[in-house]
């Protein structure tokens, strides 16, 4: 039997997913989404993705746009820039949380 704090839990539960924003000479850096994602199949997108963390610990969100920037474009940046948020829920009815971050330097690897 579920309680009611439970029910709460699981109602408030998300995905937790970043993008990256990267912008330069007025030129946006876009990744076509693959065909097989739920969430906007084959369209083009920021990179990004979900964090995939199982413990706490520090850093976490701009890791995740370090990870994913650089397995979707080869792109490595060391200094990342919070910009804004917003919730959706996708058709299968999982609820997301998309964290938009804006990379602000390159360091190494692929140049912006």
């Amino acid at each position: 039997m579920t309680n009611s704090r439970d029910s709460l839990a699981q109602a408030l539960t998300y995905i937790v997913n970043v993008e990256a924003v990267v912008c330069r000479d007025s030129q946006y850096l876009l990744v076509r989404r693959s065909p097989t994602e739920e969430v906007a199949p084959g369209l083009l997108s920021f990179p990004g993705g979900k964090v995939d963390e199982t413990a706490p610990r520090a850093d976490v969100l701009e890791d995740t746009v370090r990870r994913e920037l650089l397995e979707e474009t080869g792109v490595q940046v060391s200094s990342i820039t919070y910009a804004g948020s917003k919730t959706f829920v996708t058709d299968g009815g999982i609820m997301v949380l998309n964290l938009i971050s804006l990379p602000v330097s390159t360091q190494g690897g692929r140049e912006l």
